[in-house]
């Protein structure tokens, strides 16, 4: 199996002489699809008058090759291929090393790369799933859905017992003298439709279709407001190990608006640490008042603690 990508960040020459040696700047996580939860991304790192890309993944268990190659302009454009091995315990490999004038102004590095050797994680993951209710719920003549949750105009047909096991919510919901008990509808208003058919696809065992990070915030909003308490144990990884400056400020204001103490402090550091990338990003700006107060008021004292 093979999966083929391209990723691409703007970045001029003063920006990366700005950094500090050994800070590097991050694409965004891209979904190796077809995999098991893989991702994959570069980094630019500066060394002197030079910078280096490095080609990361999220496991080296399954991705053993990644082939493609590297464009950098324009200013001095470029092209260099590569062939890389992931090795057991190595996720960054160097693939390109360039002078930083080749990119002026407008630069740009953009990676086309074809990764294989991942079909190895599929059979496994295959091989060790368990049955999910809704394996059993397809094979069944005898248990019907008797409920249905309604967003807007569409409606998803449910079980009142699942939801139950999944959500305290739910569960007093429908286990009360409750409008919703009497009828079996859940009327939801404050999430999109996506969100919720992505929540109850992954309570019932089924493949969602959640891709980029907005969605898995959303879904971990929701799994909040009903305490799916499963579901955000599932879900609050992907986003604690997935801070990059194009991620940040949605998952600071993740962890802001549901004070998330954990995921506060590992922000702030983040902040901390790349301070002067963060502060000018319009995202950064138009965040909360209060929220940018408190980011650099804990990003100050985790400096204060060393």
């Amino acid at each position: 199996m093979e999966f083929h990508d391209v990723g691409e960040i703007r970045v001029n020459t003063t920006h990366l002489l700005n950094l500090p040696d050994g800070v590097c700047v991050k694409s965004s996580e891209r979904p190796i699809n077809g995999s098991k939860h893989l991702r994959w991304a570069f980094h630019l790192t500066r060394n002197g008058n030079l910078f280096r890309t490095d080609l990361w993944v999220s496991s080296t268990d399954s991705v053993s090759k990644a082939v493609g190659m590297v464009e950098v302009g324009p200013v001095v454009p470029n092209q260099r291929a590569f062939n890389v091995q992931f090795g057991q315990s190595h996720s960054l490999k160097t693939i390109n090393d360039e002078f930083l004038g080749r990119l002026g102004v407008n630069g740009y590095v953009k990676v086309d790369v074809t990764f294989t050797g991942y079909e190895e994680e599929l059979k496994r993951s295959q091989k060790l799933a368990g049955f999910t209710i809704n394996d059993f719920i397809k094979n069944s003549n005898h248990n019907s859905s008797d409920a249905r949750v309604v967003v807007g105009n569409h409606t998803l047909e449910v079980h009142r017992h699942v939801l139950c096991i999944v959500s305290p919510v739910f569960n007093a919901a429908f286990t009360h003298d409750t409008k919703e008990a009497k009828t079996g509808t859940i009327i939801i208003k404050d999430f999109d439709f996506t969100t919720v058919k992505n929540v109850i696809d992954s309570c019932y065992g089924r493949e969602c279709a959640a891709e980029s990070l907005a969605d898995y915030i959303n879904m971990l909003r929701f799994a909040d407001k009903y305490d799916i308490r499963s579901l955000t144990q599932s879900l609050e990884p992907f986003i604690n190990d997935d801070i990059t400056l194009e991620s940040f400020c949605a998952i600071a204001n993740y962890a802001w608006d549901l004070d998330k103490t954990d995921l506060k402090s590992k922000c702030a550091k983040f902040y901390k640490d790349n301070v002067a990338q963060v502060t000018f990003c319009p995202e950064f700006v138009n965040m909360n008042p209060a929220t940018i107060v408190d980011i650099i008021r804990l990003g100050g004292s985790a400096d204060n603690q060393k």
